[in-house]
């Protein structure tokens, strides 16, 4: 047996470490970020690129609890979907922080879409809420329309649309005082809906739960308060909204920007803003080492770069490192099913390997006939998450495609376990399905 990850030979399982999360499960998102912002009230929260404008926790804190609490004269109750179909404008946090304090499950959708993707999208989830931008309401409005679904639209790039979330709210309420909405059974009740679609062109809609968040997503890229982190585009995407919530949690510094990925720009950013960490896929990593400037910008900041979603080749990891003088280029490998990462090939690393588990996640080797298989033997990779992973919206067939009755989500990866415990993706059972860096 492995101090770092245990393989049970009779059950044929293999386990991470049950290190659990700081972070409470029984508790709810709300709480998790609401202490986030209040433990690190006078520090510098985050910094928005398009105009320069600076963030403590406490303002981001407050302009969350006024959005929570505007949100209700929307007639919006608990449980509710808001859709985020925007880029990563100014106050982005406070209106996402004020959809979780309230309960609401936020539901963030890539916001190039068009009529056609929004209606698969908006026909599963059901939002109450949509905001958006110019350059997308009248594709949201189309689908809406020809769905006959009623919704509140609240467009992002209109003053007068967002004025009312961030008005005063009462003196009863204040920043010290506040307690975000109470969740029963956390292990149930979804905090996030995310969306992808493959090869197939089928929208799948994954709901992940406050503890799956907390105890998965939270945990995806080790960060602490010291720590720098850098958002582009839009919160659609894994890393970036992976960033948000656990960059919140812990009270890392945000750098936002609304920009699409420019490897040059990013470059740019990661150089001005002295960036401690990023999660990204190797793809936009290597088109960051491809830039001009590569060579001759100071990265000396970065401690730690993740990648997932492809494979890591040795001589990007190694161009990379080189550069970095104080930093590491690390594989992991992620669903998310089980809202962030499940293996990573650090501090301990074996060269092709996507690393060994981690999270308290567990994994079994199975052949075409579901029997279980030991060290060395290739087979579909199943994982089952310290949470149960509730599901995809509007979709029990694939539920039961995907998770079986003892709660192994089925990843249709094929590979195997050696007897270090390291595993190593080989193929796939079906279309690879790739979300910014994540597989499905």
């Amino acid at each position: 047996m492995s101090k770092f990850n245990l393989y049970n030979c009779k059950t044929k399982i293999w386990s991470a470490p049950q290190k659990a999360s700081i972070f409470n499960p029984n508790a709810s998102l709300g709480d998790i970020l609401l202490h986030g912002l209040e433990n690190t009230s006078d520090k510098l929260s985050e910094i928005y690129t398009k105009n320069n404008v600076t963030l403590k926790s406490k303002d981001v804190l407050e302009y969350s609890i006024r959005v929570a609490e505007n949100l209700k004269k929307l007639n919006l109750k608990p449980g509710d979907v808001v859709t985020f179909s925007c880029r990563n404008i100014s106050n982005l946090t406070s209106l996402f922080c004020g959809c979780i304090f309230a309960r609401l499950v936020v539901n963030p959708v890539n916001p190039d879409n068009e009529t056609q993707k929004f209606k698969e999208i908006i026909q599963k989830t059901r939002p109450k809420l949509i905001f958006c931008q110019n350059f997308n309401k009248p594709y949201i409005k189309e689908a809406l329309e020809e769905l006959c679904h009623i919704s509140n639209i609240i467009n992002l790039d209109n003053e007068l649309s967002i004025q009312p979330l961030f008005q005063s709210i009462s003196l009863d309420i204040n920043t010290h005082s506040y307690t975000s909405a109470v969740i029963e059974n956390t292990e149930i009740t979804p905090a996030l809906i995310l969306t992808t679609a493959g090869s197939t062109g089928i929208t799948k809609c994954v709901s992940l739960s406050h503890a799956m968040v907390i105890s998965q997503m939270i945990r995806s890229i080790a960060i602490n308060q010291d720590d720098t982190l850098i958002l582009s585009h839009s919160i659609h995407l894994f890393s970036m909204i992976c960033n948000l919530v656990s960059g919140v949690a812990v009270g890392a510094v945000r750098i936002i920007s609304e920009l699409t990925f420019n490897a040059e720009i990013y470059l740019k950013l990661i150089e001005k803003y002295r960036v401690t960490k990023l999660f990204i896929s190797p793809t936009h990593l290597s088109s960051i080492a491809d830039t001009r400037d590569f060579k001759s910008s100071d990265l000396s900041a970065i401690k730690l770069i993740q990648t997932g979603g492809d494979a890591l080749m040795k001589t990007l990891k190694e161009n990379v490192e080189n550069q970095l003088l104080n930093g590491k280029v690390v594989q992991s490998y992620g669903l998310l099913e089980i809202g962030g990462t499940a293996t990573i090939n650090y501090p301990i690393s074996k060269e092709y390997s996507v690393g060994r588990p981690v999270n308290q996640n567990q994994f079994k080797i199975i052949d075409d006939t579901g029997n279980k298989l030991g060290p060395d033997e290739e087979g579909e990779i199943c994982i089952k998450p310290v949470y149960y992973f509730i599901g995809y919206s509007s979709d029990e067939q694939l539920n039961k495609e995907t998770i079986d009755s003892d709660g192994w989500i089925h990843t249709g990866d094929i590979g195997y376990f050696d007897n270090d415990n390291f595993l190593f993706i080989v193929g796939r059972t079906k279309d690879v399905i790739q979300y910014k860096g994540f597989e499905i």
